[in-house]
């Protein structure tokens, strides 16, 4: 479980630190060297799949996208001011701004919001062109949404493993049933009253 909330930390880095893609892979790793582990020490022949080794191949899994994920952010870091931003991510922050907006406007009184507006205006029309947002703005967004995704997906599998296991029924577990040579073990000539 510590492994899987290190594996969603890696939203949290900033990119500039250049410590994004290193970290993401280094929890990759240790998610594998861990199952590797865990499916070592697990009976090989089953009825059933364990849920840990389940749990750990969607974490192993989610890991990967992780790391996949950091460096295309890490990509898009780098991108300078002359690449367009995609209008879609343009429409989702604009969304995103405006929720977040109107929790702080009821606070603010209302000449203070209409001067900010003012002020705003003023300054996005004298901003470079038509550029609303910087790559660097499009990168933390992504970084919150991905970190909220992956958050969600680490609860709902944690939760599916851990109710999962709480209704599997006696049936289903699995038995230990000792061989039959066992009971007919003789002890110098005698039984040993297992029989």
């Amino acid at each position: 479980m510590t492994l899987a909330i290190l594996n969603i930390c890696v939203f949290i880095l900033p990119t500039d630190s250049g410590e994004k893609a290193g970290y993401s892979i280094s929890v990759f790793l240790a998610f594998a060297v861990f199952l590797t582990i865990v499916s070592s020490s697990l009976p090989q022949n089953s009825n059933s799949v364990a849920l840990i080794a389940v749990f750990l191949v969607i974490q192993t899994t989610c890991s990967t996208l992780t790391t996949v994920l950091a460096l295309v952010l890490l990509r898009i870091s780098s991108f300078d001011e002359n690449v367009a931003i995609p209008r879609i991510l343009v429409f989702f922050m604009r969304c995103f701004k405006c929720k977040s907006c109107s929790k702080a406007s009821r606070i603010v009184p209302i000449e203070q919001r209409v001067a900010d507006s003012r002020m705003s205006d003023e300054s996005e029309e004298s901003s470079t062109g038509h550029a609303e947002y910087s790559w660097k703005q499009v990168v933390n967004f992504l970084d919150a949404v991905l970190f909220v995704i992956f958050a969600c997906i680490l609860v709902a599998s944690s939760l599916g493993c851990f109710l999962t296991a709480m209704n599997s029924s006696k049936s289903d577990l699995p038995t230990y049933s000792p061989p039959d040579h066992y009971y007919n073990l003789k002890t110098d000539g005698r039984t040993n009253g297992l029989t």
